[in-house]
């Protein structure tokens, strides 16, 4: 699978804080494109900190809202710093502007961040969010690879059976002759993943030891009247 910019561009962090420069790729498996990318050990080791912290409060608890089937669901938006918050809108950025969309970063508004706390047989339905982009980052993933491959449900000894479990899949149209609708991704730790919010994706259960743990967002574009709020006249 090529990306649609090999070269692309590579937006730099606020020149306030010391990091180095973000990178990631755009594709399109399908009709809308998609990109994966890689957060920062600052942002990594923020997000991990915060989801620690948030594990038994319950007045953030979100089953019921959500539409995944996890046993820790967590609102931690208002706990992160503002650095990481630009972390992940310049990662959009840096999407937008390899696609040739030409968004600024005053365009799109930040429009909640929750963590969900994977562990085996949890899973997300198929599903779509609100907003124009949803982003996912994976902060954890103590799950052993073999392990995950050789579970009840995915004996890797078989040719016929595909190794599905944990697996991330985005999907897209109709199954048709030489039309690929759907795109899988084992997600791993560091990893950035952001797409248009109407794409309906779902993560496949697994049955083997470990945890998993991703934060999950929404931008949106701004409004006519957030871009131009009145003036105060005397």
């Amino acid at each position: 699978m090529k990306p649609i910019s090999s070269k692309g561009p590579i937006i730099q962090q606020s020149e306030d804080w010391n990091a180095p420069p973000i990178s990631g790729e755009t594709f399109s498996p399908f009709g809308p494109s998609i990109y994966i990318g890689n957060i920062i050990p600052n942002v990594f080791h923020e997000l991990n900190d915060k989801i620690e912290s948030v594990q038994h409060e319950q007045d953030r608890d979100l089953r019921g809202r959500l539409a995944g089937r996890v046993e820790i669901q967590r609102d931690i938006h208002d706990l992160v710093s503002p650095q990481v918050h630009e972390h992940i809108r310049q990662h959009i950025i840096n999407y937008t502007t390899q696609y040739g969309l030409g968004v600024e970063e005053y365009q799109i508004i930040d429009d909640g961040m929750w963590v969900n706390c994977a562990k085996a047989n949890d899973f997300n339905p198929k599903h779509l969010h609100t907003g124009d982009f949803s982003y996912i980052i994976y902060t954890k993933n103590t799950i052993d690879y073999d392990d995950e491959r050789n579970a009840k449900f995915d004996d890797n000894t078989s040719e016929t059976n595909e190794n599905i479990a944990g697996q991330l899949v985005l999907y897209y149209g109709e199954y048709q002759f030489l039309n690929c609708a759907q795109f899988s991704h084992r997600p791993q730790e560091g990893d950035i993943i952001i797409f248009p919010a109407f794409l309906q994706h779902s993560v496949y259960p697994f049955y083997c030891d470990g945890e998993r743990w991703s934060v999950a967002g929404n931008y949106r574009f701004a409004t006519y009247e957030e871009l131009n709020p009145p003036q105060e006249t005397d």
